[in-house]
C-alpha cells in the first residue's frame, strides 16, 4: 500500500529488471522499498 501523496514510478525498464521511484505528488524522490510480485509471464 502507498501512503496519502505517494506514488510510484517505473522508470527503467529491459529484459532483466526494472527501476521504480517513489515519488511525492511534487516529484520529489522519497526513496523507501516496494514489494512486487509478478504472476504469469
Amino acid at each position: 500500500m502507498i501512503g496519502a501523496g505517494i506514488r510510484a514510478e517505473i522508470t527503467t525498464v529491459n529484459k532483466d529488471r526494472f527501476v521504480v521511484q517513489v515519488l511525492t505528488m511534487s516529484n520529489v524522490d522519497v526513496g523507501g522499498k516496494i514489494s512486487w510480485q509478478a504472476i504469469g509471464y
